[in-house]
Protein backbone atom coordinates (compact mmCIF):
# COMPACT_ATOMS: atom_id res chain seq x y z
CA UNK A 1 0.00 0.00 0.00
CA UNK A 2 1.24 3.85 -0.62
CA UNK A 3 0.49 6.73 -1.86
CA UNK A 4 -0.03 7.94 -5.63
CA UNK A 5 2.15 11.04 -4.73
CA UNK A 6 4.62 9.35 -2.46
CA UNK A 7 7.90 11.02 -3.10
CA UNK A 8 9.96 7.84 -2.28
CA UNK A 9 7.96 5.15 -4.77
CA UNK A 10 6.08 7.70 -6.86
CA UNK A 11 3.10 4.69 -6.82
CA UNK A 12 4.66 3.10 -9.47
CA UNK A 13 7.52 1.00 -7.73
CA UNK A 14 4.82 -0.46 -5.57
CA UNK A 15 3.74 -2.07 -8.42
CA UNK A 16 6.78 -3.61 -9.73
CA UNK A 17 7.12 -4.91 -5.73
CA UNK A 18 3.99 -6.39 -5.90
CA UNK A 19 4.89 -7.84 -9.74
CA UNK A 20 8.08 -8.99 -7.98
CA UNK A 21 6.95 -10.55 -5.11
CA UNK A 22 4.01 -12.57 -6.95
CA UNK A 23 7.05 -13.97 -9.31
CA UNK A 24 8.86 -14.76 -6.02
CA UNK A 25 5.37 -17.46 -5.03
CA UNK A 26 4.11 -14.98 -2.04
CA UNK A 27 0.55 -15.10 -2.00
CA UNK A 28 -2.29 -12.99 -0.29
CA UNK A 29 -0.96 -10.27 -1.77
CA UNK A 30 -3.15 -7.11 -2.54
CA UNK A 31 -1.73 -3.95 -4.16
CA UNK A 32 -3.31 -0.60 -2.68
CA UNK A 33 -2.32 2.55 -3.96
CA UNK A 34 -4.72 5.29 -3.07
CA UNK A 35 -5.18 9.01 -5.12
CA UNK A 36 -3.20 12.10 -3.96
CA UNK A 37 -1.92 10.21 -0.99
CA UNK A 38 2.07 10.35 0.12
CA UNK A 39 4.32 8.15 1.92
CA UNK A 40 2.32 8.30 5.66
CA UNK A 41 -1.00 6.93 4.07
CA UNK A 42 -2.00 6.30 7.89
CA UNK A 43 -1.68 10.05 7.98
CA UNK A 44 -3.49 11.20 5.27
CA UNK A 45 -7.24 12.37 5.38
CA UNK A 46 -8.40 9.29 4.29
CA UNK A 47 -6.76 6.79 6.94
CA UNK A 48 -10.37 5.19 7.71
CA UNK A 49 -10.40 4.15 4.64
CA UNK A 50 -6.25 2.78 4.68
CA UNK A 51 -7.22 1.17 8.01
CA UNK A 52 -10.26 -0.55 7.05
CA UNK A 53 -8.41 -2.01 3.99
CA UNK A 54 -5.92 -2.92 6.08
CA UNK A 55 -8.03 -4.95 8.67
CA UNK A 56 -10.53 -6.33 5.27
CA UNK A 57 -6.68 -7.79 4.09
CA UNK A 58 -5.68 -9.12 7.86
CA UNK A 59 -8.82 -10.86 8.74
CA UNK A 60 -9.05 -12.08 4.80
CA UNK A 61 -5.69 -13.56 5.54
CA UNK A 62 -6.57 -14.89 9.14
CA UNK A 63 -9.30 -16.83 7.58
CA UNK A 64 -7.51 -18.30 5.09
CA UNK A 65 -4.69 -20.08 7.74
CA UNK A 66 -7.23 -20.77 10.20
CA UNK A 67 -7.71 -24.47 11.03
CA UNK A 68 -10.89 -26.12 10.06
CA UNK A 69 -12.61 -27.02 13.59
CA UNK A 70 -13.71 -31.06 14.66
CA UNK A 71 -16.85 -31.62 15.88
Amino acid sequence: MGGECDPVSEGKRLKSLADALREAGCQHLQLNIYPQARHEVFNETNRDQVTGDVLTWLDQALTLRRPARCE
